[in-house]
């Protein structure tokens, strides 16, 4: 039996609470390295409550969006209409549950973001397949997670705990990734590695940091400071924040 580290009521709660930002994207750099948006229309988003990249994405690139969530639709769509989003697609349904093969659209980027990481390793293994098979020929799959380990996981430890309790540390792990991706030999990874240098500071609206200025404006400082000297984005799996899989589907021949 499957172990649930997060589920529906939890995510509902944390969205309710939570006041998440649009005007900063922090992988803007990446994705536009290594996908070509020209070639594409369209995005899905796994888990993509509460619509703050999809806002990023549609307002940048001028995508059609959509987002498959269980949550209730309303956290999504509030930030989507404060944004002026107006082209999306929003499937209120249980990923897990999800069926490929009957949806009848597929997309040019598939993305998910912090999803897969809440999952036991035997349910990675089908989302990551769910989400291969929603993109279209020469389209984009990425997949984007948290790399909570080593000084990663101190970091979280004085900072959220709780959010520790929701994570499956045991998939963090590029060659689990890759070897998921390359399955069937269907796709081509662009990039496979950590990505940025540490988390030095979480989101700045959090409760936590509500309760702890002074260490929001240390983190901040350090923050900062890595950036001045360019130590912001040395990948390595000890100081690394996030790991990122970006591939594209080969053309059918």
């Amino acid at each position: 039996m499957s172990k649930e580290w997060s589920n529906k009521e939890f995510w509902s709660k944390y969205w309710e609470k939570e006041k998440p930002t649009t005007t900063e994207f922090t992988f803007s750099k990446i994705v536009e390295k290594y996908i070509n948006f020209n070639t594409i229309s369209s995005y899905m988003e796994i888990g993509g409550a509460p619509g703050a990249i999809v806002t990023y994405i549609h307002n940048k690139y001028k995508l059609k969006c959509s987002i498959i969530d269980y949550v209730d639709k309303k956290y999504t769509e509030n930030i989507l209409k404060e944004n002026n989003v107006t082209n999306y697609c929003i499937y209120e349904e249980d990923f897990i549950n999800f069926n490929p093969s009957r949806h009848k659209h597929k997309y040019g980027l598939v993305a998910s973001w912090g999803f897969i990481e809440h999952f036991d390793k035997s349910v990675c293994k089908r989302i990551i397949q769910k989400q291969k098979e929603l993109v279209e020929n020469n389209g984009y799959l990425l997949i984007e997670l948290p790399n909570i380990r080593k000084f990663n996981w101190l970091i979280y430890r004085i900072c959220n705990n709780e959010l520790l309790k929701i994570h499956n540390l045991d998939i963090m792990d590029l060659s689990f990734i890759q070897e998921e991706v390359s399955t069937n030999n269907e796709f081509e990874i662009l990039y496979c590695d950590y990505y940025l240098t540490s988390f030095f500071f979480f989101n700045s609206s959090s409760e936590f940091f509500d309760r702890h200025n002074l260490l929001k404006k240390i983190f901040k400082s350090i923050n900062k400071l890595a950036q001045f000297l360019h130590f912001d984005n040395i990948r390595t799996k000890f100081f690394s924040p996030y790991i990122v899989l970006i591939a594209k589907k080969k053309a059918l021949v």
